[in-house]
Formats: C-alpha cells, structure tokens, sequence
C-alpha cells in the first residue's frame, strides 16, 4: 500500500513565490465581473480569518472583481460540490479536498490550470507535488493551497493530573491512557473521535486512522483491505474506545467544546484546533500541545490536502485564474500559514517565527513525511460512495449494533465492488 503518500506529497504542499502576471487569453485589466467561490471553511473558527482577510485585499488588488461567496455548511458540503460541478450552476471555484480533486478529475469536470495560466512559470519552484498530484495527460487541474496531517492534540494538564508524563506513542498505551483520563462521574473524556454518520468524510479520516496506524487501509491501489488483519485490528480499537464511552458520540463541534473546556485529554485533528484555542480560549491554550499520532508509524491522515479547482462549466475563469494566482504569493502565503497554522503550499511560505511562537507547529510539519492519504485508490469517481459505505458499516452495525468487524468488512465487500 502506498500509505505513507507524502513520499509523493511529501510535505504535499505546493506554490511558488508568485504566478507570473497575466492570464493566457486575457489581460489583467480586462478581466472583471464576478467571481463565485464555495468553500466549507467560511464557518471554521481557525480558518475563516484568513479568507475573510483575504477577499477584501482580492477586490482592492482586482477592483473590476467582486468575490461571491458560496456559503454550505460541512455537513452538506461534499455532496453539493458534486451537485454544483456536475449539474449545475457551477461556480468559478471549488475548494475542496484531495479525494475531491482525484473525484472530480476522473469525472472530467474540471478544467485544465493551463488553459488559464503559464503553469511551468507558476509552478518553478514548487515541489513536485504540484506537479504530480492533480495531473493528467499533461495538464495540472487543481491548485495546492495548502497541506495537513492529522497529529496528536493533548492537554497536558489532564495528563499532570492522571500522573502521565507524556502522550502515548503506540496503540496499547493510546487505550490506556484514554481509559485512566476518563471520569465519566466529572464528565471528562480520555479521547475525541469523530463518529458521525452525516459528516461521513470527517469521520472516514478518524475511522481510517486506526487501520493506518497498524500499517493497513480500506483499500491499496484498487484492492478492497476491509478484510486485512490489521484493518480488523485498527477499526476494533475504534469500537472499543467508543463501545467503552472513552469518547463522546457527538458532533464534530461538540467535542471542539468539550476540548476547550478541559475535559478531553486527547484529540486527533488539524493545526485549526489550536487557533482556535488560541483566538477563543486562551486559558485552554496554553495547556494543549501537539505531537505525532499514537502508532508506531507515526501513520497520519493527511497530505496534499486544500485545493482550488476551476469547474469546466465556471463563468468567469479568468478571475478565478487571478484569485488563484494571489493566493499563490508568497506573502499570502505565510499569511495563510501564520493565520490558520496549517502547513501551507511553499515551503518559503512556513515562517521561522511560527515555529518559534507556536511550538506545537512542528508536529504537524514533521508528520507529512508518514501522510496517508484518504483516497480510495481506484474508486475515485465513487469516492463520496466508498466512503459513505465504509462509515455506515462502522458506525451503525460494528459500533452500534456490535456486529463482529470481521463479518461486517466482509460483508460490504460486494457493496464496495458495485460502486467501482
């Protein structure tokens, strides 16, 4: 299995210092109208001050462009892109994730970066991820704005408390530590683990990083692993820690809460966890750090993560060319990373002072070299099905109902296959 991607997206980040001006076919003064952008993240409290910085500074650079914004809640966000690209209205950007991009390139919905931009002067100095990743017969279809790894986020006060001097680093320790953090009597959980059958991308990636941390997936270029020993092993200590209330059974924004409260000692998630505590809840802040997940291998789910994509079906490509092409600078660029905490696309766009000032940071940097991608290899054009399957499975029969794993892997089997 290729899971630890990053070797290919190692760091699968991706920008330069700047596109070159211009877009092939127009002038930059001719360029003006509207410009529709739908994201998931205008309602995320660790991303949202970049774009909502971002935009106005767009329209002042670009005064004949207005930027709409497409506002769709997470929830409903991965099935409505697919809507909005492949029936319509489409808008001139969709920012979307990895398994988005490869869904949508297999679609043939997307249109070619190079259409619109000298893309060898706009990615010279990328790494080659930009490259590779998104392409296809010659052509690069979608833009890197940006990188993730889901690492370890632990209050080290819960873990002062419990007598533990430090996060787990393996799986047996993982369970133990969440069972001897666990006062269900003071409401306070060991660990978060998302585990909502609407949010079904989110809780693929927590689902998946159980199997990833024993070496396996769902599946290996095209081959279902659902069976795998160590898929059984990883999604049986996903049950367990839930089965045994170790982690809340809530919304996403929910166990956000009860982190920032200081009754949750461990959390797999994003850098935006800790901006958001930084911005929300300083108090909280000050006790959480960051390191690798709690595997061996160090396995975490991530890499080339946040895209900028131009449907074929966009009005106005050539101000979405240009709002890609901004983003891209190298200014933005360490705006983005100072901003968000994410790892963002140019390594020149990672900041001495925001290691320096945000020590946790280097977890998140370091972990893109043990990415896994959640992509299921081979089912692209029915990602958001293989996914759906996979979480259902998990969450209704195994963790719920209590069905034995194994019988339930090999049971969707047949059901995996029909979506290929």
């Amino acid at each position: 299995m290729k899971r630890i991607l990053c070797v290919l997206l190692v760091l699968a980040l991706a920008a330069s210092f700047a596109f070159a001006s211009g877009t092939q076919g127009a002038k930059v003064e001719e360029v003006s109208g509207e410009v529709s952008v739908t994201s998931w993240q205008w309602f995320d409290p660790g991303i949202k001050p970049f774009w909502d910085e971002f935009q106005p500074a767009f329209e002042k650079e670009y005064p004949n462009l207005k930027v709409t914004r497409i506002e769709i809640p997470a929830a409903r966000y991965w099935d409505q892109i697919v809507v909005l690209a492949t029936a319509g209205p489409a808008p001139d950007l969709i920012h979307g994730t990895a398994l988005k991009v490869k869904q949508f390139m297999a679609m043939d919905v997307l249109d070619p970066l190079d259409d619109h931009m000298d893309t060898d002067a706009a990615f010279a100095n990328s790494y080659e991820a930009q490259r590779t990743f998104a392409e296809a017969n010659g052509n690069i279809y979608a833009y890197i704005t940006g990188a993730r790894t889901l690492q370890m986020i632990y209050n080290k006060m819960l873990f002062d408390e419990a007598g533990i001097s430090g996060p787990p680093t393996n799986p047996d320790d993982f369970l133990e530590y969440a069972r001897k953090l666990s006062k269900p009597g003071e409401n306070q959980f060991g660990v978060g683990l998302k585990a909502n059958i609407t949010h079904y991308e989110d809780t693929y990636d927590c689902v998946l990083q159980f199997p990833a941390g024993y070496g396996s997936n769902f599946v290996e270029d095209g081959k279902i692993m659902t069976t795998d020993p160590n898929t059984i092993k990883g999604v049986e200590l996903y049950k367990k820690m839930l089965n045994e209330k170790l982690s809340p059974v809530v919304l996403e924004a929910a166990n956000r809460e009860i982190l920032f409260n200081n009754k949750m000692a461990m959390y797999i998630d994003g850098p935006w966890i800790f901006t958001e505590a930084k911005l929300d809840h300083p108090d909280t802040y000050k006790n959480l750090r960051g390191t690798a997940t709690p595997f061996e291998n160090k396995a975490a789910i991530g890499g080339a993560n946040h895209f900028l994509m131009i449907p074929k079906d966009a009005k106005n490509k050539a101000g979405a060319a240009e709002f890609i092409k901004m983003w891209n600078e190298l200014e933005w660029q360490r705006r983005h990373c100072m901003i968000t905490g994410l790892v963002v696309a140019s390594p020149e766009g990672i900041p001495a002072e925001k290691v320096e000032q945000d020590p946790w940071f280097q977890a998140f940097v370091d972990g893109m070299d043990t990415a896994v991608a959640p992509i299921p290899e081979g089912f692209e054009t029915q990602a958001s099905k293989f996914v759906k399957i996979i979480v259902e499975a998990v969450l209704d029969e195994i963790v719920s109902q209590n069905k034995p794993t194994y019988e339930v892997m090999e049971k969707i089997i047949p059901e995996l296959e029909a979506v290929r």
